[in-house]
């Protein structure tokens, strides 16, 4: 950025600036110097720093108080001028110097100092100087000439010898003229031109055509100063003998204005004192009027500025700063600005920082930055700031001579900042609060413990609203007299517990609010009106409650408490709509549990003679999971059983019979044959008869009817004995079963998905079975998993030959006899595989990954439990994306207590 080089670029302007210039504060010390000014007025550049007392005060000689009275005057807003002053510098020789002594001004229009701007006219002086001793020397000759001419003829020869020597001295000083850079010319007092050296003439852009007759001073100038020459310049050397300042010349070829430093005077008659002509001796200043805009330019950067730009010497004393600077910090002008050091802007704790880290990092690498704060004067405010500090070095010894910052007001991102984390505060806030519904929910569906699900959502609610006291309560309207039962509470160690009874009258007739379903919300209970629950408050020390009741589907009342028993604490809508939120959940895990008590006290009763009195908590609630699938399982297996005995009768009697229809069929078609043999010529009525029924084929295909007959009864009985043997569901007692003989009846079943369908190939089952000996089991059950496990085998097939993934859909069956006196039994598909996601939540209750309507995910986890309880094995699951899934069955061949 252009403010970071500021300084350096002013450094540059000081040091190459053809001008001597000093900048002084209001006590005449010393801000900068420009290398002129060191060169014309001084030898060592730290003798024009700091206080003037403890400079070399030789320097400037006898002019030392007159320039600290013009200096007193500058700071009265006046400025002051000397065309001409002689110095005595310190090398013993005797200067001229024409300067100028401006007043500048700070941010607030007051004056800060002076400005010194001189020009060395030593040579100028020299010329005028001979100019005059020739001029003298010349009137001496003529009028020595004429008075020897008066004298005598004779002394003609000396006198010519004389003026060949004056020419030789006028050459000189045409010489002198010609070859200085300045533009110097002569013209007559009407102001026409005479004599122009080539410095001039080059200035101009004049070349040997221009001739100088008729040329007037004023044609060399740009027409703006025309009316100011003639009026003003003129007039005042006519009257006074000289006049200097500013103008502009007109460059000849190319228009262009060139800015000038214009000293024009007369030279006199020296007999009679009179003016004879004009002489001017000008400079071109543009160099300088170019650095002074640059400069000027700088300035105008700096102080526009929204930044904070200030600079202080090596020890911390400020001597600049900008506008907006003052303005951060609440400095009211410079002056006060001027009576600081850096660690008058900041904390002891940001002093201390900037002393053992920021500094050494500037003296190392010559800047550092950070985030620091800057303290306001006026207000003490503490103002955070992106500090940028640097240092400024001499360019040509490179050492450290000031310090510099670019420091910025972060404010406003400060406070973006806070916004975004008091945001993102909020929503985690309400993240946790929909974390703590999720939680409640998720307990709910995992757990039918109350007294759990109550401990969660009141420790979870004072730790989410951070109150003192949060608590569940019962309402008994039965007991005498009616109390409400406080059963769970979380709070603070040091506040006293609830826990028990409380009667209702002494709570008050907000009971009956609650009895109405209303929520009662008091944030500071003196504003409260009731006296009776005021008063029980009161002496409970509790200054604000929150109550949400609950209502369960048996009628039950039910309140969530909250208090705060240090400070009054209103409680927001947010809160309420989250603590209703909770009570909609406690109301579905209340209404779950006592459908549980329900139904746990209909299953105990539906299998009293099944079931022991010792049965586990978790036996109940793993009922209620399998209650649904168990009922239909077990009225399929009783629809069974009773659709196998009922097309058992009539099979057996047509089984029974078939024998001896085959028996009389045979005995009628041989009497037929004898027939035949015997009247070889039947009647003209029998052999239409045995044309028209087609004797020789029934004859030929009723052996054929009665064998298809026998074949397909001995199907139905095999069926039948498959459907018998799979209605074990309901068997309660282990026995020893053949597992081969229900894997069998499960297929004989599950055969209609087997088959063929129309574009689509049969399921072929391969079977490697092991010679097992009889497992003790509970049949049906495990007939039941084999169900399962064997359907979802043929629903993964069927999925992988819709999708075109799968030509050749296998079942592999296998069994095998462990060595721990355990078997196994494997059922393996080739389908699409299980992610691995889902493998890790198969046997999870009513998790299924079919449509809504198909599965009721508690096949599985029935399985699982049918294997794993209910036989002490395991059920493992083997599955690879695109390969298929094995379900690996391991069960002891005897049960403990059961051989």
């Amino acid at each position: 950025m252009l403010t970071q080089n500021i300084p350096n670029l002013l450094q540059l302007f000081l040091e190459h600036t053809p001008a001597s210039v000093a900048i002084f504060d209001r006590e005449m010390r010393y801000i900068a110097t420009s290398r002129s000014w060191l060169r014309d007025y001084g030898d060592h550049e730290s003798n024009l720093l700091g206080s003037i007392d403890s400079c070399d005060c030789s320097v400037l000689a006898n002019v030392f108080l007159e320039w600290k009275t013009i200096h007193d005057h500058c700071l009265m807003g006046e400025i002051e001028k000397c065309e001409a002053q002689k110095i005595a510098k310190l090398d013993g020789t005797v200067g001229w110097c024409k300067w100028e002594c401006h007043p500048w001004y700070d941010t607030n229009g007051e004056v800060g100092g002076t400005f010194f701007f001189t020009e060395n006219i030593t040579d100028q002086k020299h010329i005028e100087a001979q100019l005059k001793l020739y001029e003298e020397q010349l009137e001496e000759l003529v009028a020595k000439r004429t008075h020897e001419l008066q004298v005598a003829i004779a002394q003609l020869q000396a006198e010519i010898i004389e003026c060949k020597i004056a020419e030789e001295e006028r050459q000189k000083l045409i010489s002198l003229i010609e070859n200085t850079s300045d533009f110097i010319a002569i013209a007559n007092l009407e102001g026409k031109i005479s004599f122009i050296n080539e410095a001039g003439k080059k200035l101009l852009g004049l070349d040997h055509l221009n001739k100088l007759e008729n040329t007037h001073i004023c044609d060399f100038h740009t027409p703006e100063n025309w009316a100011y020459l003639q009026q003003e310049v003129l007039p005042t050397v006519m009257e006074t003998g000289r006049w200097h300042g500013e103008l502009s010349f007109r460059h000849i070829q190319t228009e262009v204005s060139i800015p000038i430093e214009y000293n024009i005077f007369t030279i006199k008659d020296q007999k009679t004192g009179q003016p004879i002509a004009l002489v001017t001796i000008s400079r071109d200043i543009t160099d300088r009027k170019k650095t002074e805009e640059e400069r000027q330019h700088f300035v105008s950067l700096v102080e526009n500025s929204s930044d904070f730009i200030a600079m202080a010497t090596l020890d911390g004393k400020g001597w600049y700063i900008n506008q907006a600077g003052l303005q951060l910090v609440g400095f009211r002008d410079t002056e006060e600005f001027l009576q600081t050091t850096i660690s008058d802007y900041h904390t002891d704790e940001d002093n201390k920082y900037i002393q053992e880290v920021a500094v050494p990092t500037i003296m190392s690498k010559g800047c550092w930055q950070g985030e620091l704060s800057f303290r306001h004067f006026r207000t003490g405010e503490l103002i955070p700031i992106e500090y940028n500090i640097f240092v400024l070095k001499d360019q040509k010894t490179g050492q450290p001579t000031n310090l510099a910052t670019v420091t910025r007001d972060i404010r406003e991102r400060k406070q973006a900042e806070e916004a975004l984390r008091q945001s993102e505060t909020k929503y985690r806030e309400l993240a946790r609060r929909e974390q703590l519904v999720n939680v409640l929910a998720s307990q709910i569906r995992e757990s039918l413990d109350l007294d759990q699900v109550l401990e969660t959502a009141i420790v979870e609610i004072r730790d989410l609203l951070q109150i003192e006291r949060c608590s569940f309560s019962w309402f008994k309207p039965d007991s005498e007299p009616p109390v409400w039962e406080t059963l769970k509470e979380a709070k603070e160690e040091n506040f006293p517990s609830l826990l028990g009874c409380h009667p209702a009258d002494k709570i008050g007739p907000v009971t009956q609010m609650f009895v109405n379903q209303e929520i009662l919300k008091i944030d500071d209970v003196t504003q409260f009106h009731e006296p009776i629950h005021k008063s029980f408050l009161e002496r409970l020390g509790i200054k604000s409650e929150i109550v949400l009741p609950i209502k369960t589907r048996s009628g039950q009342i039910g309140v969530i408490v909250c208090g705060h028993w240090t400070e009054t604490r209103p409680w927001t809508q947010d809160e309420v709509e989250l603590l209703q939120a909770v009570i909609d959940q406690l109301a579905i895990a209340i209404n779950q549990a006592e459908l549980y008590a329900q139904s746990q006290q209909a299953v105990m009763t539906a299998t009293q003679q099944a079931q022991q009195i010792e049965n586990t908590l978790t036996e109940l609630k793993r009922a209620q999971t399998q209650l649904v699938q168990s009922e239909k399982m077990s009225s399929l297996g009783q629809l069974v059983a009773g659709v196998a005995h009922e097309i058992n009768n009539p099979v057996n009697f047509i089984y029974g019979n078939l024998s001896y229809a085959s028996q009389y069929t045979d005995d009628l078609l041989n009497l037929l044959k004898l027939y035949q043999q015997e009247y070889l010529q039947p009647t003209d009525k029998i052999q239409a008869k045995i044309d028209a029924i087609d004797l020789d084929f029934i004859v030929a295909d009723l052996p054929k009817i009665l064998s298809s007959m026998k074949i397909g009864s001995d199907r139905i009985r095999d069926i039948v004995q498959s459907l018998r043997t799979f209605s074990r569901l309901d068997e309660a007692e282990m026995k020893k079963v053949d597992i081969h003989e229900g894997i069998e009846s499960t297929l004989m079943i599950l055969q209609h998905r087997l088959k063929p369908k129309q574009n689509e190939p049969a399921i072929e089952i391969i079977r490697n079975y092991t010679n097992l000996p009889k497992v003790v089991c509970y049949a049906g059950q495990l007939n039941q998993v084999f169900m399962n496990l064997l359907t979802n085998a043929i629903d993964a097939l069927e999925e992988g030959i819709e999708k075109g993934k799968n030509s050749t859909p296998m079942i592999k069956i296998a069994t095998e006899i462990l060595d721990n006196n355990r078997i196994i039994i494997r059922i393996a598909d080739n389908g699409m595989g299980i992610k691995p996601e889902v493998q890790q939540r198969l046997f999870d209750p009513f998790f299924t990954t079919k449509p809504v309507g198909v599965g009721t995910g508690l096949g599985l986890s029935i399985s699982y439990q049918i294997v794993v309880d209910r036989h002490g094995g395991e059920l493992h699951c083997h599955s690879q994306l695109g390969e298929g899934t094995e379900f690996a069955i391991e069960i002891p061949m005897s049960q403990l207590g059961n051989t």
